[in-house]
C-alpha cells in the first residue's frame, strides 16, 4: 500500500492513467497482436466505447453508482478485448458477421469442441492478463475513490466522442455495433428461410418433369464434414485411409478438383442445397434442392447425425423442414455416423417410387478423437508433417482415423441402396475440408485463414447396374474444375429432372458444362485458381 501513497501515485495524471489500467491495457495488447496489419479505425472504435464508458460513469455524483458503472464497463471491455485479440491471434484477421453466425448456430457440444481444439497456453495467458488488469484498474478505483475525473470534463469529453462516433467507419468497428448487425441480418435470414419453408413445393421452378421410364430411382446424396481431399487415400494421401473404397474405386468416379465455396458448414450449405452462387448470393431465398425434388415427385428424406439446434435453430434445419420426414439420430457429442445406417435402410425398404435420401454426418469434424470408436484406432505413429509436435501428431492421426471410420460408413451406405437392385446413385461430398497441419500450425478451417486444404473436397460418384444401362448421356471428365455451389444443376442431370430455369452449362456431368471462374469467400469472392493453382 505504499505505492498507493507515495508521491508518483498522487500525481494527477499518473493517477488517471493507472486507475484505467483495465482499458489501455488490453488496447495496448489488440495493437500488438495487429500491428503488421493495422487499421486504425478498427481499434479506435473499441478505443471510443471505452471512453465513453469511463467519461459516463464520471457524469455520476453517487460513489457506489460511479464505482459500479465503471468497473462492469471495466470488466465487459476486457471481455470485448479478449474475445478480439483472441480472434486474431488464432485467425489473422478481424471479426466479422460470419463469425456470429457460426456462434448463433453452435450448439454447446460445438462451443466445447471448439475451445478443446482452440484453446491454447497463449491465449490462456492472454485471458488471465486481462483479468488481472481489470482487478487492478477496478481496486484501484475503490481505494482511491476520490480519483474521479472532474464533471465538466467528462460531460465535454462525452460530447467529443459522441461526435467522433457519428463516423459510420468508427461506430461500424465497435463490438456491440457488429454484433447488433450481424444478429440483424442472421434473424432476417432466418425469417426469409422460414418463409421459404412454408411451401414445401415452392421455389423458382417452373414446368418441372421427372425425365426417365424408371418406376424406382433412388438418389442419395451423402454431406460429408471438415473433410479434406488432401488426406485421402483415394486422392494420393500417403496413408492407407480408404481401404473399403478404394477396393471398390473402379466403380466409383472420382472428381479430382472440386472445391467448396466456403469454409464454414452454414454459408457453404446455404449455397449447395438451393439456387445460391457466389455470383447471386441472395438467390438462396428463391428455392431448395428439397423443393425441386418434391415437385418432382420423389419422396423426400433428411437424415442427420448432426445436431438440429444451436443457439438459434440453424438455417440449414429450417431448409430441411420441407422434406417429408426428418431423422436426427444424434443425441450426443460423440455420437458415431453409423446411427444413420439402421433409419437409411428403412428408408430404402419404403414402398413409394423415387425417392431423395440426404444423408449429413459428422464426418471429421473436430474433436476428431470422437468420429470413431475404439476399433479404428490404426494411426498412432508419428504421422509426415513440417510441424514436429505433440500436438500435431495427434491432431493428424486422429483426423486419419476419422477418415478411415468415414471410408466404412461410405461404403456401408453405398452397399445399402446396391442391395435394392433400382436406379440409383449415391454422391458424397464434404461442406468444406480442413487444415490439418499442413500448411498452418494448428488444425482448423475458417474464413479468415482460407487456405487450401479447407476449400478442396472429395466428390466422389457411385452408379448402380440399373443406372448405368439406363443413363448414357453423361460425361464424367473427372479433370472438371467445379465449385459445388452450382450443385443443384448435377443433381438435377443425375436424377433426370428438368425445369424451365435449368442451366445446362452449371451441371459438372453435362455435355453442354462451361467451366466458369470459381470465386471463394476468402477476402470477399476472389479466384481460387489464381490465388492457390498459380502459386504452383
Amino acid at each position: 500500500m505504499k505505492l498507493l501513497q507515495s508521491p508518483l501515485f498522487n500525481n494527477k495524471i499518473f493517477k488517471i492513467i493507472l486507475l484505467r489500467i483495465g482499458f489501455w491495457f488490453p488496447i495496448l495488447l489488440l495493437i500488438i497482436f495487429k500491428i503488421n496489419d493495422l487499421d486504425f479505425n478498427k481499434i479506435f472504435g473499441n478505443i471510443i466505447l471505452a471512453l465513453i464508458i469511463i467519461f459516463a460513469a464520471n457524469l455520476f455524483t453517487n460513489r457506489k453508482l460511479n464505482l459500479f458503472l465503471e468497473s462492469i464497463g471495466v470488466i465487459f471491455f476486457n471481455i470485448v478485448m479478449f474475445i478480439q485479440i483472441t480472434h486474431f491471434y488464432l485467425f489473422n484477421d478481424d471479426i466479422m458477421s460470419s463469425t456470429f453466425f457460426i456462434i448463433f448456430e453452435s450448439n454447446t457440444s460445438e462451443t466445447t469442441e471448439f475451445l478443446s481444439m482452440y484453446i491454447d497456453f497463449t491465449i490462456t495467458v492472454i485471458f488471465i492478463v486481462l483479468m488481472v488488469a481489470a482487478f487492478i484498474s477496478v481496486f484501484l478505483k475503490v481505494y482511491n475513490s476520490n480519483s474521479k475525473i472532474k464533471l465538466k470534463y467528462s460531460f465535454s469529453a462525452l460530447l467529443i466522442i459522441f461526435g467522433l462516433l457519428i463516423n459510420n467507419n468508427i461506430r461500424a468497428n465497435t463490438f456491440p455495433h457488429l454484433f447488433y448487425t450481424a444478429l440483424s441480418n442472421y434473424q432476417h435470414d432466418k425469417k426469409m428461410f422460414n418463409e421459404v419453408t412454408e411451401d414445401k413445393f415452392g421455389g423458382d421452378f417452373s414446368q418441372v418433369r421427372y425425365n426417365s421410364s424408371s418406376k424406382d430411382e433412388i438418389s442419395v446424396l451423402i454431406i460429408g464434414e471438415s473433410t479434406t481431399r488432401h488426406h485421402m487415400q483415394l486422392y494420393g494421401y500417403y496413408r492407407e485411409n480408404n481401404p473399403v473404397l478404394y477396393k471398390i474405386k473402379e466403380n466409383l468416379i472420382i472428381f479430382k478438383d472440386i472445391i467448396s465455396p466456403h469454409t464454414n458448414t452454414i454459408s457453404s450449405l446455404e449455397k449447395v442445397l438451393t439456387l445460391a452462387s457466389q455470383e447471386f448470393p441472395d438467390r438462396k431465398f428463391d428455392g431448395s434442392v428439397i423443393q425441386l425434388f418434391n415437385k418432382a415427385g420423389f419422396k423426400t428424406y433428411w437424415l442427420s447425425n448432426q445436431m438440429p439446434m444451436g443457439i438459434f435453430e440453424t438455417t440449414t434445419t429450417i431448409l430441411s423442414k420441407n422434406c417429408d420426414e426428418q431423422i436426427f439420430v444424434n443425441t450426443t457429442d460423440k455420437s458415431l455416423d453409423n446411427k444413420v445406417l439402421d433409419p437409411l435402410k428403412d428408408i430404402l425398404k419404403q414402398e413409394n417410387n423415387k425417392k431423395l435420401v440426404i444423408i449429413h454426418l459428422m464426418g471429421t469434424h473436430g474433436e476428431y478423437e470422437n468420429r470413431y470408436p475404439a476399433s479404428f484406432q490404426k494411426y498412432i505413429s508419428q504421422p509426415v508433417t513440417k510441424f514436429n509436435h505433440r500436438n500435431a501428431y495427434e491432431a493428424i492421426n486422429n483426423y486419419d482415423n476419422a477418415i478411415l471410420y468415414n471410408d466404412f460408413i461410405i461404403s456401408e451406405i453405398i452397399k445399402e441402396v446396391e442391395k435394392t437392385k433400382s436406379k440409383s446413385y449415391v454422391l458424397y461430398f464434404s461442406d468444406h475440408g480442413e487444415d490439418v497441419y499442413e500448411t498452418i500450425d494448428m488444425s482448423s478451417h475458417s474464413n479468415e485463414k482460407g487456405t487450401k486444404p479447407m476449400y478442396d473436397i472429395p466428390f466422389i460418384l457411385w452408379r448402380s447396374e440399373k443406372f448405368k444401362m439406363e443413363e448414357n448421356k453423361f460425361i464424367f471428365d473427372t479433370d472438371r474444375k467445379y465449385v459445388t455451389d452450382n450443385l443443384l444443376y448435377t443433381l438435377s442431370d443425375l436424377s433426370s429432372l428438368s425445369f424451365k430455369e435449368f442451366d445446362s452449362t452449371k451441371s459438372l456431368v453435362n455435355k453442354n458444362f462451361v467451366f466458369k471462374q470459381r470465386k471463394i469467400s476468402k477476402k470477399k469472392n476472389i479466384d481460387y485458381d489464381i490465388l492457390f493453382n498459380s502459386k504452383k
